[in-house]
């Protein structure tokens, strides 16, 4: 019985995520590098989140194991809660900092509805572009998702890509219904930005998440505080 980690970046982001931990972890992991195994425009305007979520699956299977913990980071929770739902080789699914929209409800409902029309817009923009260089985002990075990061760290990010989401994955709307007995955790990261400790609790609640880990970090963790989140996901 071979068991494993699948690795799952959140929105933008890729397997250069996860690169400062993986070394820490006691099980071999793969990584969901992207949401499709195309990442092109007419793709990200028009796949569909059951294609998103296939593609998953294809590298869930190719991994060769036989029992995964899914980790899921921010934009890529309901990723993680679909797949904990619908692959049966999903044991565990680690939420980090995510959005778990509530059961009927898209990911972006979780902002006000003039937010909502902002963030689509926006989406559908960066969508025009196969990659943005991490450069461009430098002063958001900064000041919301790296505020606890060393500046090696952040320097680190700055070298890397960030690659526009598909469309379906804000507009999807996610049926919860007979959700399987698997381990369920949430780590919320206190010091995180862009989700507020109570926000991230909220989120956890809408999968009834009883195991909530906190780490004092911002919404990087797995890069700022990588040797506790691995002791987190080793202690499952």
């Amino acid at each position: 019985m071979k068991k494993g980690f699948v690795l799952v970046p959140g929105a933008g982001m890729s397997d250069w995520v996860w690169m400062k931990m993986i070394p820490l972890l006691k099980y071999d992991s793969v990584t969901v590098s992207r949401r499709l195994s195309s990442n092109n425009y007419e793709n990200r305007m028009k796949a569909s989140f059951d294609d998103v979520i296939k593609y998953a699956s294809e590298i869930i299977r190719e991994s060769g194991f036989d029992e995964v913990i899914l980790v899921c980071h921010s934009g890529a929770g309901l990723l993680g809660g679909m797949l904990g739902k619908s692959n049966s080789k999903v044991k565990h699914v680690v939420f980090i900092a995510a959005n778990i929209p509530k059961h009927m409800n898209t990911a972006i409902s979780v902002f006000p509805e003039e937010i909502q029309k902002m963030n689509i817009e926006a989406v559908k923009a960066q969508a025009v572009n196969d990659s943005i260089p991490m450069k461009a985002l430098e002063i958001q990075f900064r000041n919301f998702f790296c505020n606890t990061s060393s500046e090696e760290d952040i320097a680190y990010i700055m070298e890397q890509d960030f690659l526009p989401e598909p469309i379906c994955v804000i507009n999807e709307t996610m049926d919860w219904t007979d959700y399987p007995k698997i381990g369920l955790t949430y780590v919320v990261c206190t010091e995180d930005k862009t989700l507020s400790v109570d926000n991230q609790k909220i989120l956890a609640s809408n999968l009834n998440i009883q195991d909530i880990r906190l780490i004092s970090s911002d919404h990087m963790v797995m890069i700022s505080h990588s040797t506790e989140l691995a002791d987190v996901l080793n202690s499952l």
